[in-house]
């Protein structure tokens, strides 16, 4: 169907403080901004995780005059989660549409294995999502905006959204972060190799500056907040081996996603300037000591990518494979 697009063009300044106003510089068309969040165990986030998801809904609705939703989905806290997330459904939304839905089935999902768990629970914030717009949502959507339980700043968010759309890419992720970056399980460089810890975290591909942000493409990421262009967006969270190894349920995302190659995008990216945490210690950790030590955090990371690389040509002289899969947990270098 072919829809007509009325761009609106808004730019703010973005300020480096945390206390800067919320900016954003989209040209923004018909359509919608969906977020998409799945939780569990999530009481010492949520606080910051609901007021932070609201203030960038509030702007995108604002600013740009673009609708939105939220669907949630969370299964199997044992903390506050459920109760925190069932107070906010009930209240009233000030824009856009929201759906929390708090399921009980932890029994038959505790017999799963926890990537099918997690596949599943991502499948049913999307399939909710979806449910919330006519024709099954895609067709109406702009962006999808898929979101762990992590602690961010809304212009954190707003920035991956402007990076987006100016960048012309199918999908782009923030960094996140606990003892240094975090999710090298399901993030590869350009040549399939795992990014280190540290700065500069893609030794191999240069990060370039579009828009006066560093951001680096990528075969896949998730990073705990991912936006995803509508039109690339799979039908479904799949978990399966791949070549022999066991693989994230979101990688095999990102991999679909960046399979849909068309003429106007078609890449993913890492904004390495956005960074989200698991707490918010880590994440003040990030801001500061990370900026503040960077020249020293780049001689760490020297030595530890020789250290990654010899373990890699030890494992690929052992099982006789180009490209061996990664050893879990990625708590080192």
């Amino acid at each position: 169907m072919v829809r007509s697009v009325i761009p609106w063009i808004f730019c703010l300044l973005i300020l480096g403080s945390l206390a800067s106003p919320l900016a954003l510089c989209v040209v923004a068309s018909h359509g919608a901004v969906m977020f998409v969040a799945t939780l569990r165990n999530s009481e010492a986030i949520l606080p910051n995780f609901i007021v932070e998801l609201e203030r960038a809904v509030d702007h995108i609705h604002t600013q740009h005059r673009m609708s939105t939703a939220i669907s949630v989905y969370e299964s199997g806290s044992i903390d506050g989660t459920k109760n925190m997330l069932q107070a906010w459904h009930v209240r009233p939304t000030r824009f856009g549409r929201r759906v929390i839905v708090c399921a009980n089935d932890t029994a038959p999902e505790a017999a799963l294995s926890r990537l099918d768990r997690l596949a599943r629970a991502r499948n049913r914030a999307l399939r909710q999502a979806r449910q919330l717009w006519p024709r099954g949502g895609d067709e109406y959507a702009a962006y999808y905006v898929f979101l762990n339980d992590v602690f961010f700043q809304a212009a954190d968010l707003l920035q991956l959204i402007d990076a987006i759309v100016h960048g012309d890419y199918n999908m782009v992720c923030a960094m996140d972060f606990y003892r240094g970056f975090y999710d090298r399980w399901v993030t590869r460089g350009p040549d399939g190799s795992i990014p280190s810890r540290w700065p500069p975290f893609f030794m191999d591909a240069p990060a370039v500056f579009e828009r006066g942000r560093p951001i680096v493409e990528v075969e896949s990421c998730w990073n705990g907040l991912a936006v995803v262009r509508a039109s690339a967006v799979p039908q479904a969270f799949r978990a399966e081996p791949v070549q022999g190894c066991v693989v994230s349920e979101c990688q095999i995302f990102a991999n679909e996603v960046r399979q849909r190659r068309n003429d106007s995008a078609g890449q993913i990216a890492v904004l390495l300037d956005t960074h989200i945490a698991y707490d918010p210690l880590h994440y003040q950790l990030q801001r500061t000591l990370m900026h503040r030590y960077r020249d020293v955090f780049r001689r760490l990371n020297s030595l530890s990518r020789r250290l990654v690389h010899t373990l890699f040509v030890l494992k690929m002289r052992s099982t006789g494979s180009e490209r061996p899969c990664p050893l879990l947990p990625m708590l080192c270098c």
